[in-house]
């Protein structure tokens, strides 16, 4: 019997303990990786980053950083046996080589198949598409502690000229899904379409810019340029959108990481669902310990009725009856309209080229991107 001691109730404390961070992990083999071997060291779990060791059916036999990557099944695992000896993941970074990797019988299956190019997978009698609305946004945020993006007025302005309908068609050939807010029907209970806080209205977007004296100064918009599926698309796409309502935009090409850069001004992002509840998905990127106000791209104001932001989400973050969180999540998404540190885009449609023989599908779950091998999810017929 375990039993778990919290400091105060927690609605989400049984999620909690089957997220990845509550894994189980060999205290001595981690300890062990460099330093003293009786101390957990940072530099322990770095190098435990690149050897680890888990619970699970595969183990890693082989890992290259950003090249390769080699899982094999674990026959001493405690559950089911996975069905495939063997799976080797390399990274290849263009599509065009994705592709011809496939058709060439290289690898079994291939990830981020942009919507335009599934008719070319399709033309092959050899290969097939899976596909899904990933649990994961994409997004464009704004640096609220640079000067230039400091007034939410015009913050405000560029989430209203953002035409998302017309990203899903243009892009995702309407395969995508425009949320109503920071929500995923994995949410369950929490889950609630009837609302929105998500805008398109340029007209409006141009009075607001008239009222901050916007001068055509150009932003800094910050992007990369294979890293999301159709993301350097959006960028440009994006940048025409706002071009209409009067603001100037020139796209910085980096595929360098530059979200916690000062002089950051605008970048496009994504903010994954980590486990079924708004704090697994909001919660890790822009609650008060998330990852945009610790990397102080954006300082929360004081939301009306509340002494603080941290107020407000403890609300709703320890409210152990639903309906409170419902009410208090909603609170936050109102406020954080209002604020606009970013603005979401849409919920991207993955696609998986395969070969035929190839029996798998991306499963709905909780975590974006994760290839499931488990026993019954993946086949090959011989």
């Amino acid at each position: 019997t375990v039993r778990v001691h919290t400091k105060k109730p927690d609605p989400i404390i049984v999620t909690l303990l089957n997220v990845s961070e509550s894994m189980i992990v060999p205290e001595k083999y981690i300890k062990g990786l460099t330093g003293d071997p009786d101390v957990a060291e940072d530099s322990d779990y770095d190098a435990f980053a690149l050897a680890p060791v888990g619970t699970g059916p595969f183990m890693i036999t082989e890992f290259i950083a950003g090249q390769k990557l080699v899982w094999e099944r674990f026959d001493a695992y405690w559950g089911d046996k996975p069905d495939i000896a063997k799976a080797t993941v390399t990274r290849i970074n263009e599509m065009a080589a994705r592709i011809t990797a496939l058709k060439n019988g290289e690898v079994d299956i291939i990830t981020n198949v942009p919507p335009d190019q599934i008719a070319t997978i399709e033309r092959d009698s050899n290969l097939k598409v899976e596909g899904m609305q990933t649990p994961i946004f994409h997004l464009v945020f704004f640096n609220t502690n640079n000067p230039k993006m400091a007034d939410k007025r015009f913050r405000q302005a560029l989430a209203l000229g953002i035409d998302r309908n017309l990203l899903n068609e243009a892009l995702w050939y309407g395969k995508a899904r425009v949320p109503e807010y920071h929500t995923f029907p994995q949410f369950g209970e929490l889950y609630d379409p009837s609302w929105s806080t998500i805008e398109y209205n340029p007209e409006k977007a141009k009075r607001l810019l008239q009222e901050v004296g916007y001068d055509g100064t150009p932003l800094r918009f910050d992007t990369s340029a294979t890293y999301y599926t159709n993301g350097f698309l959006a960028a440009q796409a994006i940048k025409e959108m706002w071009a209409q309502i009067g603001v100037t935009v020139n796209l910085n090409v980096d595929d360098r990481w530059t979200g916690s850069d000062g002089d950051m001004e605008v970048r496009n992002w994504s903010n994954p669902l980590y486990f079924p509840d708004p704090v697994g998905s909001y919660g890790t990127m822009w609650s008060p310990t998330g990852a945009r106000i610790t990397a102080n791209s954006w300082t929360p104001a004081k939301p009306e009725g509340y002494a603080s932001y941290q107020e407000l989400w403890d609300k709703f973050r320890f409210s152990m009856d639903i309906n409170d969180r419902k009410k208090y999540y909603r609170e936050i998404m109102e406020y954080v309209a209002d604020e606009a540190p970013y603005s979401l885009l849409y919920q991207p449609y993955e696609s998986y080229g395969l070969r035929k023989d190839v029996n798998w599908k991306p499963l709905p779950g909780h975590i974006p991107y994760v290839l499931d091998f488990r026993k019954g999810n993946i086949t090959v017929n011989l």
